[in-house]
């Protein structure tokens, strides 16, 4: 099994002059898995954009405190049937884990935060807390 992944930064998703921008790179790229970062966006707002930019399922975080945010999206074309999927407490990751042809697959993104006391405690929580593939 192949599969194309793209991971981006889009600096904030929700920027006027990038929608058509955002739209475009995910129609141009036809991932089947894209990953992207600080969306800086939640709710409803992320949620709408996404429909507009993408064709396919997706999950996103809620962490959106003036910056971070990421999106898991996989493509509409994909055959995939989701075993579970979640974030963590604080909405700084997302993860889903899948099966796609007959493979169990993990993803998960992840905004980590800046101070490192607080990335390590993310990263300890991610390590003993998602499920095993």
């Amino acid at each position: 099994m192949k599969l194309s992944l793209l991971s981006w930064n889009v600096r904030g998703i929700m920027i006027p002059s990038r929608k058509q921008f955002v739209r475009s790179v995910l129609q141009r790229f036809r991932s089947d898995v894209v990953f992207l970062q600080e969306v800086k966006s939640a709710g409803f707002k992320l949620r709408n954009r996404m429909n507009y930019s993408w064709n396919g399922p997706f999950w996103a975080s809620d962490h959106c405190k003036g910056s971070g945010g990421v999106v898991i999206a996989l493509s509409s074309f994909l055959q995939s049937f989701v075993i579970a999927s979640g974030s963590d407490p604080d909405d700084r990751c997302v993860w889903v884990t899948l099966l796609i042809q007959d493979w169990v697959l993990g993803f998960c993104a992840v905004y980590a935060p800046n101070l490192s006391s607080e990335r390590g405690c993310l990263w300890d929580w991610i390590t003993t807390s998602l499920p095993a593939v």
